[in-house]
């Protein structure tokens, strides 16, 4: 299927990129539609591209997200990580809610157990 329209797999890619930044947890299925799409037809520079979003290791955080359990990875409170992010608290508590929910953890206890036990593959 070399040299087929490429637009198909550009199109699956526009798509992980678009899960990707909603923190969508169906991103891994279309992480590997889009990358087979895109081996298909002999776009190595896209499946390259493709497979900065694979993340074999858990479900997929937003960028924010992402910032914002490291921060509380590292011990800080909800205040600082705020200070710091340069956003309200309320919204660093959404941010540790919907981080939770991903993980499967209810409490910053758990949280750092998922961490520590090698769960989150960080």
């Amino acid at each position: 299927q070399v040299g087929q329209t490429p637009w198909l797999a550009w199109l699956r890619y526009a798509r992980v990129r678009w899960l990707a930044l909603r923190g969508e947890t169906a991103l891994a299925q279309e992480v590997k539609a889009a990358r087979t799409a895109a081996a298909e037809r002999g776009l190595t520079g896209l499946v390259a591209q493709i497979d900065r979003f694979e993340q074999p290791d858990g479900p997929a955080l937003t960028r924010r997200e992402q910032e914002v359990l490291d921060l509380a990875a590292a011990g800080a409170s909800a205040k600082e990580i705020a200070e710091r992010l340069v956003i309200g608290e309320r919204t660093v508590e959404t941010h540790l809610a919907n981080i939770y929910r991903k993980l499967g953890v209810r409490s910053r206890v758990e949280l750092v157990a998922y961490l520590r036990d090698g769960r989150g593959g960080m």
